[in-house]
């Protein structure tokens, strides 16, 4: 997207008039000296305005006496504004006198040439990289932990990811067979488990190719139990295994084209809740165990819409 800002585009130099001292001298008597009348016939003050160069004009100036590095001029009394002007320069106007300007007394003024940048504002046109937002499919495969196909719907705003999924287990427990205490079958089941999950990442752009996207999520896992054929179950309390785990991930994507990447996303997964079933037939199965906490890795494809 096209973005339109204000910025620099030219720095125009130019020269400007200033006074940056003005002060009264009682100990100067050069003003008592060569006394000059106004047209109202009272002696007029003298301003000693130090310069760079004799080319300086002052409006005001009755009587202007040019010496080195110095523009001596006579100027009435009661005197309340100057204006300096000199050939290629911008001029002072109006400069308000700090003070009162009285008859026959000396006063000092700075006088300098200051380059002041004046900006030119344009309107230029940037392009900076949109906001984007698109939505995707993902379809893939768990090679360890719960193994079997994968689908997720996915929300990218501006490399932010959401994504709700999940995963169906295709492999089975060997079937588990529950005693009561005096060595009575109750029951014999098998189990395949299901994932729901949702997670959220952020994509980074690594190459123009190759994308990386750390993510944390939570999941539901969830397998209910099939009765082993031939065994009258009399007690259904082991039918049902059940938990949620948190996860940390990191997604590595390769782009195909603007619409498909191929995805590998190594994960682990940290047990946070379990039911009584989970706990105790994860102590004693390892594959049970292996679908609420561990290493997982997930592989497919991204579709974006």
């Amino acid at each position: 997207m096209v973005m339109m800002m204000w910025g620099l585009c030219a720095a125009a130099q130019t020269p400007r008039i200033t006074i940056t001292k003005f002060e009264h001298n009682p100990l100067s008597i050069i003003g008592k000296m060569d006394p000059v009348r106004d047209a109202n016939g009272d002696d007029c003050a003298v301003i000693r305005f130090f310069v760079s160069d004799r080319y300086f004009r002052i409006d005001e100036a009755l009587r202007t006496d040019t010496l080195i590095g110095e523009l001596r001029t006579w100027i009435p009394k009661g005197t309340k504004r100057l204006t300096i002007r000199h050939e290629g320069m911008l001029p002072l106007v109006g400069y308000e006198i700090p003070m009162l300007i009285e008859s026959k007394n000396t006063y000092e003024a700075t006088v300098e040439a200051v380059v002041t940048t004046n900006i030119v504002k344009k309107e230029s046109a940037v392009v900076k990289k949109a906001k984007t937002t698109s939505v995707y499919l993902g379809i893939g495969y768990n090679v360890v932990s719960i193994t079997g196909p994968s689908l997720g719907l996915g929300l990218d705003i501006n490399h932010h990811q959401i994504e709700v999924g999940g995963v169906l287990g295709l492999s089975k427990t060997d079937d588990l067979f529950f005693y009561d205490e005096e060595g009575y079958l109750l029951s014999a089941y098998n189990y395949q488990p299901l994932r729901l999950q949702m997670r959220y990442g952020y994509d980074l752009q690594l190459s123009d190719f190759l994308n990386i996207a750390p993510q944390v999520g939570v999941a539901y896992n969830s397998a209910s139990g099939k009765a082993v054929t031939g065994i009258a179950n009399k007690n259904e309390k082991y039918q049902k295994i059940n938990s949620v785990s948190m996860l940390g991930a990191v997604r590595l994507s390769m782009a195909l084209s603007r619409n498909f990447k191929l995805q590998i996303t190594p994960e682990y997964d940290f047990g946070v809740s379990k039911n009584l079933n989970c706990e105790w037939i994860g102590d004693i199965n390892k594959s049970v165990k292996s679908w609420t906490e561990g290493f997982n890795i997930n592989v497919g494809l991204m579709v974006f819409f």
